[in-house]
């Protein structure tokens, strides 16, 4: 993901897996809802477009981009 990403996540594992989450500047969109191993619902920069990953089973990894 680029480092200026702006954009609501919404990240899902539906069956085995987990999400590798090596974005630090993710924020929750609720604090209600931390994120986990299997879900991610986060704010990226300010906001923006909507973008879903999901996957029944398998791994999902947020990293940054490196110039």
């Amino acid at each position: 993901m680029p480092s200026a990403l702006n954009a609501e996540l919404t990240d899902a594992i539906a069956g085995s897996g987990k999400i590798d989450n090596r974005l630090a500047s993710l924020k929750p969109r609720s604090a209600n809802v931390p994120f986990t191993e299997r879900s991610v619902i986060a704010k990226a920069g300010v906001g923006g477009p909507p973008v879903r990953f999901s996957v029944g089973s398998g791994n999902i990894e947020l990293i940054p981009i490196e110039k």
